[in-house]
């Protein structure tokens, strides 16, 4: 029971670390820069996770792990892409709260696909997440949305929140699916090749980006020029550090939950770490960013809790 306490601490933890590091570099991302800074962390993902073979040892490379580790991929990728997007219009906590509606997702392919069927109560503390999130987006408001045309930017915003929360509610549904189906498959290997994957798909696109850019060039550009816009730009320093944390954070966050995905239900495992997240999320948003707490933000808190402990002791 310890280990698993633990196991939330360090899941909450490490999806904070994820938002914070979107957060920082949701301006500088932008462009061909989108696909080449997924790219690089997610290598570096992969890197902690052949470091985890040599330890664990290197076995499971099988159909179904390879199969899962690329739906996954495909997935986070356009969650990375969404959330980076909705955070040049949005807080932090209005990006970890479409989050927490992801919930639903895993929760009802559950009942179907892994035998897990929800209680009555445990619906009622999935719809108090629904309220919560109602609390803590209405106030949400910044200098920089006020200084744009509302309703585009709006738009766009809720747009790329919405996509981004059913891709990570897809992302959870595969890692739950790789648990409960291969039960005696390598965790490691499965965070191995999907991170690689997903380094491969975004580069690809980088590359893809970069042929069509350079057939809109004017032909009049010299051949230094040409050139420069074909080779990989090398990262500003921004992006290397956030890129490195966040790299370490998504390999943790997935070694965790399909782990736990093992022998903890999706209502639970999902809407703890959540829970949890939310909290220092608002609390981090409000200390670094200076986003400002209201009295909404406390009664989502409070209903978040009263969600947890509904979902978990009833």
């Amino acid at each position: 029971m310890e280990i698993i306490i633990l196991s939330f601490v360090a899941l909450a933890v490490m999806r904070v670390v994820q938002k914070v590091c979107s957060k920082k570099v949701s301006n500088a991302v932008v462009g061909r820069t989108f696909f080449h800074y997924g790219g690089y962390y997610n290598l570096l993902s992969a890197l902690f996770a052949l470091i985890t073979l040599c330890i664990v040892g290197f076995d499971g490379f099988d159909l179904p792990t390879v199969l899962c580790a690329l739906g996954t991929a495909v997935f986070m990728a356009i969650e990375l892409f969404t959330g980076i997007e909705a955070l040049k219009g949005c807080s932090l906590i209005v990006s970890q709260m479409f989050g927490v509606g992801a919930l639903f997702i895993p929760c009802i392919v559950g009942i179907f696909l892994f035998d897990e069927p929800m209680s009555l109560w445990q619906w009622l503390g999935l719809a108090l997440f629904v309220v919560a999130m109602y609390f803590m987006i209405a106030p949400s408001k910044d200098k920089k949305m006020e200084e744009k045309p509302k309703q585009k930017i709006a738009l766009k915003t809720t747009f790329m929140l919405v996509i981004g929360l059913l891709a990570s509610g897809m992302v959870m549904v595969v890692q739950k699916v790789f648990a409960v189906r291969v039960p005696e498959g390598n965790v490691a290997t499965y965070s191995f090749l999907m991170f690689g994957l997903n380094a491969l798909i975004l580069y690809v696109c980088y590359f893809i980006s970069a042929f069509i850019k350079k057939e809109k060039k004017p032909k009049t550009l010299d051949r230094e020029q040409a050139a420069q816009g074909e080779r990989i730009q090398s990262l500003p320093k921004v992006l290397l550090v956030c890129g490195a944390f966040l790299a370490l954070a998504v390999f943790a966050i997935n070694q965790l939950v399909t782990t736990m995905g093992k022998t903890v239900s999706s209502a639970v495992l999902f809407t703890v770490s959540n829970a949890i997240s939310i909290v220092i999320t608002l609390l981090v948003g409000a200390l670094y960013y200076k986003e400002k707490i209201t009295w909404k933000n406390i009664i989502g808190i409070v209903l978040c809790v009263g969600a947890l402990l509904i979902i978990n002791l009833l």
